[in-house]
């Protein structure tokens, strides 16, 4: 029962986070983010901020794709693969947890697509955190294709961006149910539906 108490310090972290979102996306944009803008919207000092998340626009940035990043991840599965069976089993469970993370912080995928690809710090923040978590499917995929270490990077980096582009459909298919005062929340099944004949397709 304890243990899923959460912290002071750690709802504050969220309401920080959730700030950064709400400041890139609905906001003044990475212009916008500073101190004391950071600190009305999330109803966290300004001190805190500087202390515990980041001196920089950058630092508050680099934090926030971290903590999200890891989000998305949460339910990752880290046993050995040893079979193509395996993999692909693991690919499609995998895709399935990120989407559903996805669902949680839909506000989380457009940024991703904004700045991905962008030139400079925050770009390379994006990236980076991307990158931690595609190393493993990566090795995986050399291992097992028996294909070049470039190969398979290029692999892992395809599949994880077509789970942030089925993502992106999603939140895109919500926001336009909201405009209709329709339900909001796809369902999983879709998910299986559409990444089934996604699979299709490749």
């Amino acid at each position: 029962m304890g243990s899923s108490i959460v912290s002071s310090k750690e709802l504050k972290y969220n309401a920080v986070y959730a700030a950064v979102l709400e400041i890139l996306n609905y906001r003044s944009g990475l212009s916008g983010l500073n101190h004391s803008v950071l600190s009305r919207e999330s109803g966290v000092t300004r001190s805190w901020i500087y202390k515990y998340v980041g001196k920089t626009k950058e630092e508050i940035i680099k934090r926030t794709s971290e903590h999200y990043v890891h989000e998305l991840y949460r339910d990752r599965k880290l046993t050995p693969l040893s079979t193509i069976k395996e993999l692909r089993k693991y690919i499609r469970e995998d895709s399935l947890s990120f989407l559903k993370q996805a669902q949680k912080h839909p506000q989380l995928i457009p940024l991703i697509f904004i700045y991905y690809d962008s030139i400079g710090p925050i770009g390379e923040i994006v990236r980076e955190s991307f990158k931690i978590y595609s190393n493993r499917l990566s090795s995986d995929i050399q291992k097992l294709l028996e294909i070049s270490k470039t190969d398979a990077e290029l692999i892992s980096e395809l599949i994880s961006m077509t789970r942030v582009g089925l993502a992106f459909f999603l939140v895109g298919r919500n926001q336009s149910k909201t405009k209709s005062n329709r339900s909001t929340n796809y369902d999983i099944n879709d998910l299986k539906r559409i990444y089934s004949q996604l699979k299709e397709i490749l």
